[in-house]
């Protein structure tokens, strides 16, 4: 008798649940699919204000709901987010890590029921004075480039990018373009630990970019959108710091900071929250300046350090 190695026949069983898995995800998701094309194309038959854009908008959204449901989301973002912080310095000063965290912890509380089940948010800073970015990526993993907090003025405008990364997650913009950008069946090997190679080509490609995800510009209206309500229903912090960052970005200068590769327009943007915020009532104005000036040189210190034994050569999209 040929004596059975357990662990050989354990690794084969495990292969195979992964398989069927997968393929039972596949079916899922093609049912799916194909029954919101349908109500898709419908609405357009008797609707005039839709079109073909919007359609592949709604069928590319369905497919993330479905593939991609936040518990996997969650899954892969902690993939992601443990490769990425192997390969990038975070910032080294506790209280700077704990200042963005408790900003972004106010904005998870401000959206409260938008936050998808199975979501956990995590805010931390990458020590990087010369970027000027944040982005969202799965699962709720969100990071500031401390040349982001370089740039900005107050806590209000600190806030104000806050809410708009916090609404991609919370309206699935990340999972939605990540269905786009690699595809059903790369995602789910991923979803599934079956991939560590991608994860790893992923994060070097954002890193070599300065972002993770190009959204389109619908995506960017809403997060703004979105973003601005969980600042007003916050309601500590001037929403009039979004509107500022913005011209910011589009006053521009020698170099255009990263961040504005990843979101377009922005002088367009600060126009259109303006006129937001100007029909809101009892809008708080406190910009929070007091801690964030105190919080500043420290945000400073780490640039200091970095910037003396490397080049400070800003990197440009």
């Amino acid at each position: 008798m040929i004596p059975l190695d357990f662990n050989v026949l354990n690794a084969g069983l495990h292969r195979t649940r992964q398989a069927q898995q997968t393929k039972g995800y596949l079916m899922h998701f093609r049912k799916h699919l194909i029954f919101t094309l349908m109500i898709a194309l419908t609405g357009t038959a008797f609707s005039g204000c839709k079109t073909v854009s919007n359609v592949a908008e709604q069928a590319t959204e369905t497919t993330a709901n479905v593939v991609l449901p936040p518990s996997q989301e969650a899954e892969l973002g902690k993939q992601l987010s443990a490769e990425l912080e192997r390969e990038v310095k975070l910032h080294p000063d506790p209280a700077v890590q704990a200042y963005i965290q408790e900003l972004g912890n106010e904005i998870v509380k401000a959206a409260g029921s938008n936050v998808p089940e199975g979501i956990t948010f995590t805010f931390k800073v990458i020590d990087d004075p010369d970027t000027v970015n944040a982005f969202a990526m799965p699962g709720g993993y969100i990071y500031f480039y401390s040349g982001l907090l370089l740039k900005a003025e107050n806590t209000a405008e600190i806030i104000g990018v806050m809410g708009h990364e916090v609404a991609h997650v919370t309206e699935r913009h990340v999972a939605e373009r990540l269905v786009k950008a690699y595809g059903l069946q790369a995602l789910l090997n991923m979803a599934l630990g079956q991939n560590p190679g991608q994860v790893k080509q992923i994060v070097a490609g954002m890193l070599a970019q300065g972002y993770l995800l190009k959204y389109g510009r619908s995506q960017e209206s809403e997060s703004d959108k979105v973003g601005l309500s969980y600042v007003l229903r916050d309601g500590t912090y001037s929403p009039q710091g979004m509107v500022t960052f913005f011209q910011k970005l589009d006053e521009g200068g020698a170099s255009v900071p990263t961040i504005v590769s990843s979101h377009p327009d922005p002088g367009e943007r600060a126009k259109t929250l303006r006129s937001m915020i100007a029909k809101q009532s009892n809008v708080p104005s406190n910009l929070g300046k007091e801690r964030f000036e105190e919080l500043y040189p420290k945000f400073r210190a780490s640039a200091a350090t970095t910037t003396t034994t490397t080049d400070t050569t800003t990197t440009e999209q």
